[in-house]
């Protein structure tokens, strides 16, 4: 194997334990003649943790079913099905009599103005009179 691809494998390779990734060269040797690649050994490296978390015995589920519904009673796991409701509850606290669309077109509607060239005398012009229509504002507040 050429040193950047063996590199590049390492790279590839590195978040998986060493094992998954012994079984899966082992894997890929028994099913193809071929070399194979990056991709195809992450796939049985991932195949391979998908067999360990469903060889994982109950008790060790049972636990980690425990652990979330007591995060769930702490209020730090929540259920989708709850954030869902939660939104609904807001949205209709908040609700507008009248949809905003009815008051306005669609944006797709509005073309865009056609872009004016300015010069940088008449862009200096316009912040002044910008800054001072926010003066003018802010002394009214």
């Amino acid at each position: 194997m050429q040193e950047e691809l063996l590199v590049e494998f390492r790279r590839a390779l590195e978040n998986y334990p060493a094992e998954a990734i012994e079984t899966a060269f082992r894997v890929w040797r028994d099913q193809s003649p071929f070399f194979p690649t990056i991709f195809d050994i992450r796939e049985l490296c991932l195949a391979w943790g998908r067999r360990r978390a469903e060889e994982q015995p109950e008790g060790l589920r049972q636990e980690e079913r425990e652990r979330e519904a007591q995060a769930r009673a702490r209020g730090e796991l929540v259920d989708f099905a709850d954030i869902k409701r939660q939104l609904a509850d807001i949205a209709e606290k908040h609700a507008i009599a009248t949809p905003i669309r009815a008051c306005r077109p669609p944006s797709s509607l509005h073309k865009m103005p056609e872009p004016v060239p300015f010069t940088p005398e008449q862009i200096k012009e316009r912040r002044a009179k910008e800054l001072e229509e926010i003066k003018r504002c802010l002394e009214t507040v």
